[in-house]
């Protein structure tokens, strides 16, 4: 994969149809590939009734579900975007996870899971 490119799991505000799935593209249209529906390998606890109604994940792995996401391509320049936006590293953090891509950008479900190092935010505390 091109250095300059990461894979990143959204689950939460930042999905499509979400309110702040524009924070994807706010660096440019070719900024965001979506490449397919994914879950992650491991579970983790994700909280979504918030007196905010934000969902968030919290990075406490084997407890909880496998969460299921969308996978995204994203440039360096969204990433530092979607860092600021989501506060990393001081409020969520965005950390190294093992995730499966089950669907292809159609939403074709693939023959076989492929299994993905991608990026995940979340919050430790």
């Amino acid at each position: 994969m091109d250095k300059n490119k990461h894979l990143v799991f959204m689950y939460g505000t930042l999905k499509s149809g979400e309110a702040n799935h524009k924070q994807l593209f706010a660096k440019g249209a070719d900024g965001s590939v979506f490449l397919g529906h994914a879950r992650t390998v491991s579970r983790f606890p994700l909280i979504v009734t918030t007196p905010f109604n934000i969902p968030f994940l919290l990075h406490k792995e084997g407890l909880g579900h496998r969460i299921k996401g969308e996978l995204y391509l994203i440039d360096d320049e969204t990433l530092k975007h979607i860092d600021w936006f989501e506060g990393h590293p001081h409020w969520y953090e965005r950390r190294q996870i093992k995730a499966e891509l089950l669907t292809d950008s159609l939403g074709n479900k693939l023959d076989k899971p492929e299994t993905l190092q991608v990026w995940l935010y979340g919050l430790s505390r």
